[in-house]
């Protein structure tokens, strides 16, 4: 069975923009994540230690953008991903980890609209070939009408 965890409306802090207001203030982001998973491979259970949003996976990802600079929100989004694909490979927790989008929000880049936003997308993580994973995908969408 395959599992979803969204986290929505991630808001930091940190340096992006190449124009020199930017490079002296911290700018306002949103992150938007969506993680997929094989709920067959991760021991569903009440305990910290699974696959949850709370673990210092997240403490991370925080860490990192708040630390970091940035010229353009692609270069963000980017890094962010290496970032993500490293964990997810050599942490056997999130080893079930199948495919994730990342969307991430510059609030105010446009002056008449609410945001700019990059969004990037890695799917099969585990190399896993298209037919299998629309087999286990369709499996779980029927599982869900039962």
């Amino acid at each position: 069975m395959l599992g979803e965890m969204k986290i929505k409306n991630l808001r930091l802090r940190t340096f992006i923009g190449f124009n020199e207001e930017e490079k002296i203030h911290k700018q306002d982001i949103v992150i938007n994540m969506r993680i997929i998973y094989d709920t067959n491979r991760t021991e569903i259970t009440d305990s910290p230690s699974g696959l949850n949003y709370k673990t210092h996976f997240i403490k991370k990802i925080i860490a990192f953008i708040e630390n970091n600079r940035f010229n353009l929100l692609e270069s963000l989004v980017y890094h962010l991903c290496k970032l993500i694909d490293h964990r997810f490979q050599n942490d056997k927790i999130y080893q079930s980890v199948l495919d994730y989008e990342i969307e991430v929000d510059k609030i105010g880049a446009l002056r008449y609209a609410d945001s700019v936003s990059v969004k990037f997308q890695k799917k099969d993580i585990k190399k896993e070939d298209s037919l299998t994973f629309m087999k286990r995908w369709t499996k779980f969408l029927i599982d869900l009408k039962k």
